[in-house]
């Protein structure tokens, strides 16, 4: 995978990148879904034409 920081071009293995977001996310439970969370902030913060 390769992504931009600070100008350079970082490559980086898909493992690497896959357990950094393991790590990253590892602090929340199994049971909450993080899609559902983030279309429930979406539908909070969305203006109210838009829900209807």
């Amino acid at each position: 995978m390769a992504r931009q920081e600070d100008g350079r071009l970082i490559l980086e293995k898909p493992e690497n990148i896959r357990q950094r977001l393991k790590t990253r996310f590892a602090h929340i439970q199994k049971s909450i879904s993080l899609t559902d969370e983030l279309i429930a902030e979406r539908r909070r913060n969305a203006p109210p034409h838009i829900l209807d």
